[in-house]
């Protein structure tokens, strides 16, 4: 917590054997190049930045193994897509990534295997595109949006929607129980009705 942001990045690429000066690009991607000031320490960090940081860290990394556990759950859609694009560059460069999230929106972004586990145990191994996508659709979900403005009631007008529930307040709760498949497409709704999305879980 005492090093820079900056520090920190360059200690972690020399100790894995990577160019330290290689975190400019990585932290361009991620939005944190206003953090490598020296003056900026990792304690002044807030919790969703500090995700970020544990990121770049992943990303500075050309290890053979890629392991992310929940790594992508609180981070912004911008960042999540930057991970997800790292993700898909080191698998089609050879390496092993592994990915364990409790967020089934990742489903639609990831490519690859997916094993589906409840209370310790596997219940589904999907393996083609075609399973994911009859797996995604035919799977409810509640998905949790926290969010100002917009027009959530709108939504009980899609086809993939069955229930929605807003608590109201400065910063809404929105509960929606929807088929997997529809969560991005949610998201994508509360957006274009000027809604500003803070987290979504």
């Amino acid at each position: 917590g005492w090093y820079s942001v900056r520090t920190a990045l360059r200690l972690y690429a020399a100790l894995k054997g990577e160019d330290p000066d290689a975190i400019e690009e990585v932290a361009e991607k991620l939005g944190l190049s206003p953090y490598l000031n020296p003056s900026v320490k990792v304690s002044m960090l807030s919790f969703g930045t500090r995700r970020k940081l544990e990121v770049a860290k992943l990303m500075i990394s050309k290890e053979a193994r890629v392991y992310l556990l929940d790594e992508l759950m609180g981070l912004d859609q911008p960042t999540v897509k930057a991970v997800v694009d790292y993700l898909r560059k080191r698998a089609s460069e050879g390496a092993c990534v592994i990915v364990v999230t409790h967020d089934p929106r990742h489903l639609q972004l990831l490519r690859g295997r997916v094993v589906v586990l409840r209370n310790g145990r596997v219940i589904r191994v999907i393996n083609s595109p075609e399973d994911l996508r009859k797996y995604l659709n035919g799977t409810l979900y509640e998905v949790v949006v926290v969010a100002e403005g917009g027009d959530p009631s709108a939504l009980e007008a899609l086809d993939s929607v069955e229930q929605v529930r807003v608590e109201p307040g400065p910063r809404s709760v929105i509960r929606v129980r929807c088929k997997v498949a529809a969560i991005n497409e949610i998201i994508e709704y509360l957006l274009k009705s000027g809604a500003k999305i803070h987290r979504v879980e």
